[in-house]
């Protein structure tokens, strides 16, 4: 399993790609824009994590995993796929 700080930045290329902002993504998932600085040092709850994946349409397992995440664009069919360890956002 990734560690928290991992997992924090996970959510932040996937949101980035799908081109959702992260405060509203943390709000919509019931949780507060503080969430992923949090993780720098601990784990969230499993509830949290769920949402915030659900959202972001990737399993949990997929979420937490230490695999290389494959993202396709289903709009852009022609594109390659990425992979979320290949970039980290600040």
């Amino acid at each position: 399993m990734l560690s928290s700080a991992e997992i924090a930045n996970r959510i932040r290329v996937l949101a980035k790609r799908q081109g959702l902002k992260l405060g509203e993504l943390l709000l919509e998932c019931g949780t507060t824009e503080d969430l992923l600085s949090t993780m720098r040092k601990n784990y969230p709850r499993l509830e949290t994590i769920q949402a915030i994946s659900e959202r972001l349409g990737v399993s949990l397992s997929d979420l937490i995993s230490e695999n290389e995440l494959t993202i396709c664009d289903p709009v852009k069919p022609d594109d390659p796929c990425e992979t979320t360890n290949q970039e980290e956002v600040p």
